[in-house]
């Protein structure tokens, strides 16, 4: 009787552990085809970024101008030749407005200017740039080998490159976009926001690892990449769908656009018009 109850048990554990050897396989199963998901998920949510290319390229131009400051030959730069030494944006930036309502206020103003032209601001900025320069590469912890300044001729080659070159982006791919002179004086005034403190976020010689500096050119110092001006994207987390639009009169709400964050079934719901 003893006999049998312990073979009757013994059956009833083999039983068992057959029957939950395919679920634990199962449940492995599950975990190795979730986890690659989850990661290619969040190597997405990761990657969800907005970059101006525009500004990418602009803020690139500073690559060039960017030198050994002892070997600097045009160091003050005068708003009369940014106009010179940037022909292409002279209308844009002389700051002399056309017209017969341009005259008038002219007149009435008893001179030729009402204030700084944007010529002006970014003679301006251009030398607090080159003093940021200064502070930045000669301080106890700076990041730069050598001591570095910004070389106006340089820049103005570089900007008429810029302004005439279409570039592309991986990040948009089969798009061409044209760098405008609104683009380099944005640049110039992002990079010399809050007394240039963009400089520290940069890649320099010196701080940067061999391969990196190893495809720069051998002048370079620094360099822009499009991380550095990345934005996330602000519908990033937001579950569900968000509809957009209005009727032509403005009076009652008609979805006319939708953005989503979960991929999928909902992106199949979200477009439906019911």
């Amino acid at each position: 009787m003893t006999r049998r109850a312990s073979r009757t048990l013994l059956d009833f554990a083999i039983a068992a552990s057959i029957a939950v050897l395919p679920i634990l396989l199962a449940v492995l199963v599950v975990v190795a085809w979730l986890r690659p998901l989850d990661a290619t998920s969040r190597a997405s949510r990761e990657g969800d970024r907005h970059i101006s290319v525009r500004q990418v390229a602009a803020l690139k131009t500073f690559e060039f101008a960017i030198v050994r400051r002892d070997g600097i030959r045009e160091a003050v730069v005068t708003a009369q030749a940014i106009l010179d030494g940037i022909p292409a944006c002279r209308s844009e930036w002389d700051g002399r407005r056309r017209g017969v309502m341009a005259a008038v206020r002219r007149t009435m103003m008893g001179a030729d200017d009402a204030g700084p032209t944007p010529a002006d601001r970014i003679a301006r900025e251009l030398a607090q740039l080159d003093d940021a320069l200064q502070r930045f590469s000669t301080g106890a912890n700076r990041r730069v080998t050598d001591a570095v300044g910004f070389e106006s001729r340089r820049w103005f080659d570089a900007v008429a490159v810029a302004l005439r070159t279409p570039t592309e982006s991986p990040e948009y791919p089969g798009h061409r976009f044209v760098v405008q002179c609104s683009d380099i004086a944005v640049a110039l005034a992002t990079l010399t926001r809050g007394n240039a403190r963009m400089l520290e976020a940069l890649a320099w010689r010196g701080s940067e690892v061999r391969q990196l500096v190893a495809r720069w050119r051998p002048e370079q110092f620094v360099e822009v990449s499009p991380r550095q001006i990345a934005r996330a994207n602000p519908w990033s987390g937001v579950p569900g769908c968000i509809y957009m639009g209005r009727t032509p009169d403005n009076s009652t709400f008609s979805p006319a656009f939708f953005v989503i964050e979960t991929r999928g079934i909902a992106e199949k719901v979200c477009a439906q018009p019911g």
